[in-house]
């Protein structure tokens, strides 16, 4: 009987076909951590309730066999940070929440996944407007808010962690299809995983926000994508960074770095000049 190959988590990089923006890409992961990117998904109307958006913030994953990622990086990018599934979950990676996408010509029920998807987000945002009265409300609305909270809430949580859990949830969905960009189950064939920046760990958050300078080199890195502007603000500056859990860090727990075969020496060398101990090979070896 064959052994099933064993399965990791890859973190690939550009998807531009630039390998000098990949060894640029690859200093900024050693040095600054691994980026929660911004991004806008939009979550489309559902009976009563308009199309609405929600920027989600995350680092994505994919979990494949090695003899994979040489097709997944025609796509994906040809470096690779390979991490074991034990090692990355310990820095809170959970699988994205994939719901049905609405396909074009359907009915009937075909458009439950996205109502799922569209409820929850005003479960999120009702939970946020709650928030808001108990902090920021006048008198009235305040005593509103300790009521509603004291009559509906479970003991123990705060109103803030039912918030964030709502919005865990947004920030790992994923629409199974989505016409523009894919076929019937495009997305959930990729087996996505993500770290989302909602989790605390002995009652710290570990998730940072960047400094002007970070957002500038990271600008000067990839205008195009990270000068773009949501609400107003660029990509870098509504991002986030995720290098460490206490001591542990979390690209220091990589098993290797994937790189074109042309690179390997290259590559070996600044992973070295920026303290890491991670073993460095050639796509082609995979």
């Amino acid at each position: 009987m064959t052994k099933a190959a064993k399965v990791y988590f890859y973190h690939s990089f550009p998807r531009q076909k630039d390998r000098a923006l990949g060894l640029r890409i690859l200093e900024s992961i050693l040095k600054k951590g691994l980026l929660l990117t911004a991004e806008y998904k939009t979550i489309r109307r559902c009976s009563d309730l308009c199309t609405k958006k929600f920027l989600q913030r995350r680092v994505c994953f994919t979990a494949l066999t090695p003899d994979k990622v040489r097709s997944h990086a025609r796509k994906f990018g040809s470096f690779s940070f390979e991490f074991d599934a034990r090692a990355l979950r310990e820095f809170g990676a959970l699988p994205a929440l994939y719901l049905s996408g609405r396909l074009p010509n359907a009915g009937m029920l075909n458009q439950g996944g996205e109502e799922i998807a569209r409820h929850l987000l005003l479960v999120h945002d009702a939970l946020r407007r709650l928030w808001d009265m108990h902090d920021n409300g006048t008198p009235r609305q305040k005593r509103l808010a300790v009521a509603v909270l004291k009559k509906i809430k479970p003991e123990k949580k705060t109103v803030q962690e039912l918030f964030f859990t709502a919005q865990t949830l947004l920030n790992l969905y994923y629409p199974t299809d989505d016409p523009k960009w894919t076929g019937p189950l495009g997305y959930y064939e990729q087996r996505e995983w993500k770290i989302t920046p909602n989790l605390v760990y002995r009652r710290k958050w570990h998730y940072d926000r960047l400094t002007e300078q970070e957002c500038a080199e990271l600008i000067a890195l990839n205008p195009d994508f990270f000068g773009r502007k949501i609400r107003g603000k660029t990509r870098a500056s509504l991002s986030f960074r995720f290098a460490k859990i206490g001591n542990a860090n979390v690209v220091a727990s990589a098993r290797r770095l994937i790189v074109p075969d042309s690179l390997v020496a290259k590559c070996r060398r600044i992973v070295k000049s920026a303290g890491f101990r991670i073993s460095v090979v050639g796509i082609n070896s995979l």
